[in-house]
């Protein structure tokens, strides 16, 4: 993914991440990126935000 596609709210899955995150803040330092989010799981209805 873009680093400019990054922003709260976007929902990321990546095989660096066992479930889907919802990114909550993106900060950029030069070519690396600090990304705080929180993991959406799987439930039998759906998806829920833990």
């Amino acid at each position: 993914m873009q680093i400019e596609r990054l922003k709260p709210n976007v929902t990321v899955t990546d095989s660096i991440f066992s479930e889907p995150v919802q990114v909550l803040i993106v900060t950029q330092f030069g070519e690396s990126v600090k990304l705080i989010g929180k993991e959406i799981r799987e439930n039998d209805s759906g998806y829920v935000c833990s």
